[in-house]
């Protein structure tokens, strides 16, 4: 899945959002959930790719403005696309599901907290943004993540000597009717803040 590049400055920012990959698999004619390869951080204090861990994936908004206007962070998904010429050129009925979110704020104050969206948000290709953390009046003032993924159960895979440590709190289903090629396909997750929320909470 590729991002759009995204400004990461001004009072009403997204600074972060996950770069999400399913790897390589083997065509399946049986209905498949392929857990999101997880990401990779740098340790504190040190360089280079040996010193990189597995790590938690995050979509995070700061808001700087001081006008506790509330905010509003969807994602929607495209089709999932051959990047090469084939006859099966859509991965048709993949979708995205994130589950078990969390949410770190750094206003140590619960009564300004935003809200997520529950465990099971399907992102379906080419349908309309579905919400992931809302803010309405009053609330989401500083930085504000949603979390998806577990720190210790990540380490406990690195622990265990597996060769791709997975993130099972991100994954892609395709259905095993659909027909696949040896190509890589890949989808565009688009990320959009709105400066006022409809005052809705997040989808499941």
């Amino acid at each position: 899945v590729t991002i759009p590049p995204i400004p990461g400055t001004g009072p009403l920012t997204i600074a972060t959002v996950p770069t999400m990959n399913f790897g390589t698999k083997v065509i399946s004619t049986a209905d498949e959930h392929y857990n999101m390869i997880a990401e990779m951080q740098q340790k504190a204090g040190t360089t280079g790719e040996e010193n990189m861990i597995p790590y938690v994936s995050m979509a995070q908004v700061q808001d700087t403005r001081g006008t506790n206007e509330g905010w509003e962070l969807s994602v929607s998904l495209s089709e999932f696309q051959a990047k090469t010429d084939t006859l099966n050129s859509v991965l048709k009925g993949a979708k995205i599901t994130l589950f078990d979110p969390s949410l770190r704020y750094s206003v140590n104050d619960a009564n300004q907290e935003p809200t997520i969206h529950t465990s099971g948000l399907e992102l379906i290709p080419s349908e309309e943004a579905v919400p992931v953390m809302t803010a309405a009046n009053q609330k989401g003032g500083g930085t504000s993540s949603v979390v998806w993924g577990d720190h210790d159960a990540l380490a406990k895979q690195v622990e265990d000597g597996v060769d791709v440590v997975e993130n099972k709190a991100i994954q892609l289903f395709v259905p095993g009717s659909t027909a696949k090629d040896a190509v890589t396909y890949t989808s565009t997750l688009t990320w959009e803040l709105e400066l006022t929320p409809d005052n809705e909470e997040p989808d499941a």
